[in-house]
């Protein structure tokens, strides 16, 4: 099986769940998992897609910025100052029918992986009870405000530095992940996204490669009409 990793680049909030949605589809049809490093153009938050509209705005009265529903699950995540990943993996693949709780720890195990070789300081929250095994990584109020079990934290501090949400579907696993970056002041985009890229070929058991297609226009248009509407976004 091939990882197909899309070139980094920075979009609206909108253009950005749109290529989440349409990677996942994508690699469902392509037999293959892909993933991508983005960041935004615009100020946005997303919220998981089980929470309620009006809460959600309560908690963010005072956004001046897009305020979006994910297809995944989790909490309020502001996206300002984090760097966003999002992989797919194709449910042909052995990971489909883990437990959700097993796969955001090996996926998290990886990502902290990935920090410490940068010489960060990262590990992973506890799981003091039995975690959940439904399709939707936990956190339902506000992300980074306190870490989850097997969200990445700083092991001395137990802030978060990291937390991820998951859809499970008939195309698939979708993973979106956000990385607080405010904790350091040394931290490479560059270098961390192929050490991670490295750390998810060997996960994954798949061969590395850039994505040399494009996305489909008309998924990617429809889903993006999607994302940009009321409807979508105040529909709970």
């Amino acid at each position: 099986m091939q990882l197909s990793q899309i070139e980094y680049g920075k979009f609206g909030a909108a253009e950005n769940m749109a290529m989440d949605a349409a990677m996942l589809e994508t690699g469902h049809q392509a037999g293959q998992a892909m993933w991508r490093v983005y960041r935004w153009t615009e100020p946005a938050i997303t919220f998981g897609y089980s929470q309620r509209w009006a809460w959600v705005r309560t908690r963010t009265r005072d956004f001046k910025g897009a305020c979006i529903r994910r297809i995944t699950g989790g909490g309020i995540v502001d996206h300002r100052a984090d760097l966003t990943y999002a992989l797919t993996i194709p449910p042909d693949h052995s990971l489909f029918r883990k437990p959700a709780s097993d796969i955001y720890r090996e996926l998290h195990r990886n990502l902290a992986t990935a920090l410490m070789d940068q010489g960060h300081l990262a590990g992973l929250a506890d799981c003091r009870e039995p975690c959940s095994t439904d399709n939707t990584s936990p956190g339902p109020g506000v992300c980074f405000e306190s870490p989850e079990p097997f969200d990445v934290v700083h092991p001395h501090s137990g802030a978060k530095l990291a937390g991820a949400a998951m859809r499970r579907s008939r195309a698939g696993i979708l993973i979106q992940g956000s990385l607080d970056t405010r904790h350091w002041t040394d931290f490479s985009r560059i270098r961390f996204t192929g050490i991670f890229g490295d750390q998810l070929d060997f996960w994954l058991k798949a061969e590395q490669v850039r994505f040399t297609g494009s996305l489909p226009r008309d998924i990617l248009e429809k889903e993006q009409r999607r994302y940009g509407s009321p409807e979508w976004n105040r529909k709970r």
